[in-house]
């Protein structure tokens, strides 16, 4: 359901204004839960009558790129790369992970045991290793209700290079779910599932150590404590730990060759409880995937589903925001 938003989305000359006005470093991940934390005192519903949220904006100076971080980066999820010294698509989504999360939490509401629902990431030209970047990450203020009455909310981050500072060299949009304390006394009839048939898709299979969470929370900084060891995750109901959604759509998106143009999405359907031997499979014909793993009964269960696309023209992926 959706729910009409008085504010709307930032202009091309609006959102570079606010870049050059409230450029600062970029927000660590410990003030961010900080707020996570205190945001329990908060309530996860919007106040009466209210359709929407004041817009939030943050910007900042990314720190220079460290090569030896994208390697790590690269050994971890693996990549095909044009060029040498190219970012993967997916690096700036772990660089700038801390800054939609920061948005959020900067509205009033309880964003605590808040779901990281999907990510979408599109990328308009290659970005060098070496170019200095900025981002402006922008939530418009819109709020929907799914049909539990959760709030779904979604943040963009706009990466800059110094290149051409004017225009995005990519777009990140990221999709939460606030959920509604009460969902488990709304009754919503569930839609009959289809058996999905991979005849003709590609398939990776891959192993997920113990300590797949832990060593991906090195790189993107997200210690999330069900990310990090079995007795950590209990506490938050998980049996085991589990990998970061946006692993797994890395680890996709690196079985193709990264031009620096294209699109790359993952939505999160379920948890992957580690260890687990996850496969993947791949549409070469409409750019589909899923992730999974085959269950006791031997069927294979979608943990991550999206779409991997690449082009060699930026015409084929414009923002968001362009006219």
């Amino acid at each position: 359901m959706t729910m009409s938003c008085d504010s709307t989305d930032l202009g091309d000359l609006e959102r570079n204004l606010a870049k050059k006005l409230a450029m600062s470093k970029l927000p660590s991940l410990a003030a961010f839960y900080l707020r996570a934390g205190l945001s329990i005192f908060k309530s996860p519903y919007l106040p009466q009558g209210v359709t929407s949220l004041p817009e939030q904006t943050l910007s900042v100076s990314l720190p220079r790129i460290d090569p030896t971080h994208v390697q790590s980066f690269v050994d971890m999820v693996g990549g095909k790369l044009t060029f040498p010294t190219q970012l993967p698509s997916t690096y700036c989504q772990v660089q700038t992970m801390v800054m939609p999360m920061t948005v959020l939490a900067r509205t009033n509401l309880r964003i605590i045991g808040a779901l990281h629902e999907a990510t979408e990431i599109r990328s308009f030209r290659p970005i060098d290793v070496k170019e200095k970047l900025s981002a402006v990450a922008h939530f418009d203020g819109c709020v929907n209700l799914s049909d539990k009455n959760d709030l779904l909310l979604s943040v963009s981050v706009d990466i800059f290079g110094e290149a051409d500072p004017s225009t995005p060299t990519q777009q990140n949009v990221n999709n939460y779910r606030i959920l509604n304390p009460k969902r488990s006394q709304i009754t919503v009839e569930k839609k009959e599932s289809v058996p999905e048939f991979y005849n003709g898709w590609q398939t990776f299979d891959y192993n997920y150590p113990i300590t797949t969470g832990r060593d991906y929370a090195m790189l993107n900084g997200d210690t999330n404590p069900i990310h990090m060891h079995p007795l950590a995750a209990k506490p938050f109901g998980f049996s085991s730990c589990i990998p970061h959604g946006m692993f797994s759509v890395c680890k996709m998106a690196a079985e193709h060759t990264d031009t620096g143009f294209g699109l790359v999405s993952g939505k999160f359907i379920r948890p992957i409880l580690l260890p687990r031997q996850v496969q993947g499979k791949f549409d070469p014909s409409t750019g589909k995937y899923v992730l999974g793993y085959h269950n006791i009964e031997g069927v294979f269960v979608v943990a991550v589903e999206g779409l991997i696309k690449s082009s060699s023209s930026i015409r084929d992926y414009k923002p968001h925001h362009a006219n």
